[in-house]
């Protein structure tokens, strides 16, 4: 048995997630923090972050929230996420107050930064925001390996999960 295949069979869960996410890059938006421009969330352009640098702890900090693609499928694609600027956002990666800096395709959407609310297929601006299809909320998986159904009204606390070192304190999420 290689060395490799070894290793993964002892890992801890977020390890497994971690090397999963690594190997095939995630399929639904990762988390970019606060927005594209402060790489202060998980995921951003060239990172690099280990699990010891989630100084906020794993269950503490998000690593993939749900977006549906832009209407024009346009943004949305895990594997190919150029983004505005070059930043995989809102492509493939996206902040939880993401803003526009004249994204092609969406330069007719306001500059943000957008929030965690109701979206609605069809409004090319929603790109910019987590939302689902769900009733009431979206899911997010955190660094720890748990996924959670967080509701709309849990907008003001996805900032503090979304950096991974700025010491913020939040509510316990819902189990």
């Amino acid at each position: 048995m290689s060395r490799s295949a070894s290793k993964a069979g002892t890992d801890s869960a977020p390890e497994k997630l971690w090397r999963y996410l690594d190997f095939c890059r995630p399929r639904k938006p990762t988390d970019n923090g606060t927005d594209y421009l402060k790489k202060d969330g998980l995921f951003f352009q060239d990172s690099r972050v280990r699990l010891a640098e989630i100084r906020d702890g794993q269950s503490n900090t998000l690593i993939i929230g749900e977006r549906p693609p832009s209407p024009d499928f346009w943004y949305g694609w895990w594997y190919a996420g150029y983004g505005q600027a070059a930043s995989g956002s809102p492509d493939m990666l996206l902040g939880v107050r993401e803003r526009n800096d004249g994204a092609s395709k969406l330069e007719d959407c306001p500059p943000g930064p957008y929030r965690f609310s109701r979206g609605k297929q069809g409004q090319p601006c929603d790109t910019f925001h987590f939302w689902s299809y769900h009733s009431g909320g979206a899911n997010f998986a955190l660094a720890d390996g748990s996924v959670h159904f967080l509701a709309f009204s849990a907008d003001e606390i996805l900032p503090l999960l979304a950096t991974r070192a700025g010491g913020e304190v939040h509510p316990p999420l819902e189990q």
